[in-house]
């Protein structure tokens, strides 16, 4: 009876310690990183030793592992030789020479049946449910075993990669570049449960893309520029600024591709009354910025931030005035649409449908666009959506003319100053 005690026990230690290592498996994977990092800038020990053995996946997986498979193997020999032994002989007693094997199998069952309910599905759910304090706990023990089977893990990690060179497959990279589909994806699950909203999803959406869109496509295109000439007087400037409605104006000298500086509205208010007649608007410009039309956005914004600037002429690859860039048209792309109480007296410049769809002044960007319908029109070959329907069709559209661009409609109204986008429907694989 005592030695039966004994080989239960035995078991249900072996069984204890393959729970352990199943728990510590999917605490360590599924720790959050951001409340670690937390911990970790805290000066938590047991949270840098967790970050340690996150970082280097393939050293305490294979710890794991090996702990698994020992306490799995062990526990099946144990149950095999010790339990079903004296099953066996009463069931011999009652069947016959079939009971041997029939307490076998028995014993087989119910210990693995078990095992895989005690040892891993049980630990498992509640690793995954408390995964911070779980990996915290188990840190020390698996930094101590991946120490001590260190001889054995290198072993079999090269055993490991000899094989599957041999199988004709090559070793991943270590560091694996996290990809911008993959962050919209984890930003998609995110709203699904309830973590973000939809307008903070669209705002990370802009500010995850921001570095991958050349000022080019967000820029005011020359052909929509606002400016005034060097040799202005101060109140052709004043009037200039009152009927744009803009407080910065590009200050150009003879031709709109030799700006000079950036005229200031507040300097104008500043200005002294008895110097006002003889001033010209090259005499209280202020130096501007100029960038290349290919720079990121996103490279962009962090210069103009730590500049403080608001305003940069973008060059074309001739050195010509391809257009201007605000701070305020880069926070859009994060952001969405920025009215003030003048924009709310002119004309709106889209209106969202029931369905989904949008109507938009031709002359809307496509990053517009975008931002409201929450679409992905191609933006390398135009910045406005007349634009757009010009680069597909390769001249002019007649008014009432549809285009379809990459999944698309692009319809120019009958008032020939709006564009109307729909999303057209997914057309079925036939061979499906």
């Amino acid at each position: 009876m005592d030695s039966l005690a004994f080989e239960l026990g035995l078991i249900f230690l072996l069984i204890v310690l393959n729970a352990f290592f199943a728990a510590a498996e999917i605490a360590l994977v599924s720790i959050n990183r951001a409340r670690l990092q937390i911990l970790v800038d805290s000066g938590d020990r047991r949270a840098r030793l967790v970050e340690k053995l996150s970082n280097d996946s393939t050293r305490f997986l294979a710890t794991i592992q090996v702990g698994v498979t020992f306490a799995g193997f062990f526990t099946s020999a144990a149950a095999a030789v010790q339990l079903s032994a004296p099953l066996a002989r009463t069931l011999v007693a009652r069947v016959g020479p079939w009971g041997e094997n029939l307490a076998f199998f028995v014993v087989t069952i119910a210990v693995s049946l078990i095992s895989l309910v005690l040892g891993e599905l049980v630990p498992k759910r509640a690793a995954l449910v408390a995964a911070e304090p779980v990996a915290l706990a188990v840190a020390y023990p698996i930094d101590l075993l991946a120490r001590l089977s260190a001889p054995l893990i290198q072993f079999l990690s090269w055993l490991t990669d000899l094989i599957v060179r041999l199988l004709g497959f090559r070793k991943l990279p270590s560091e694996a570049g996290i990809t911008l589909a993959e962050i919209k994806s984890t930003i998609d699950l995110a709203e699904e449960s309830g973590t973000v909203g939809e307008q903070e999803r669209r705002m990370i959406y802009g500010a995850v893309q921001l570095n991958a869109r050349p000022v080019r496509t967000l820029m005011v295109p020359r052909v929509q520029l606002v400016s005034i000439a060097a040799e202005a007087s101060v109140q052709e400037a004043r009037a200039a600024v009152a009927h744009s409605g803009h407080t910065r104006l590009p200050v150009f000298n003879e031709t709109i591709d030799s700006i000079i500086g950036v005229l200031h509205a507040k300097d104008l208010l500043a200005l002294n009354p008895q110097q006002e007649a003889s001033l010209q608007v090259r005499e209280i410009a202020r130096p501007v910025q100029f960038v290349p039309d290919t720079k990121p956005a996103g490279s962009l914004l962090r210069e103009m931030q730590q500049q403080r600037t608001h305003l940069v002429v973008v060059v074309d690859e001739y050195g010509g005035t391809a257009g201007v860039v605000t701070l305020e048209d880069l926070l859009e792309e994060i952001v969405g649409e920025i009215r003030d109480e003048y924009d709310a007296e002119e004309e709106l410049e889209y209106e969202k449908l029931a369905d989904g769809s949008g109507i938009f002044l031709a002359l809307s960007s496509i990053a517009t666009v975008n931002n409201v319908l929450d679409v992905e029109l191609p933006r390398d070959t135009a910045l406005t959506l007349r634009g757009l329907m010009e680069m597909a069709i390769e001249r002019a559209p007649k008014e009432g003319e549809r285009v379809e661009v990459e999944g698309f409609e692009l319809e120019l109204l009958p008032d020939g100053q709006r564009i109307a986008v729909r999303t057209l429907p997914e057309v079925e694989d036939e061979d499906a």
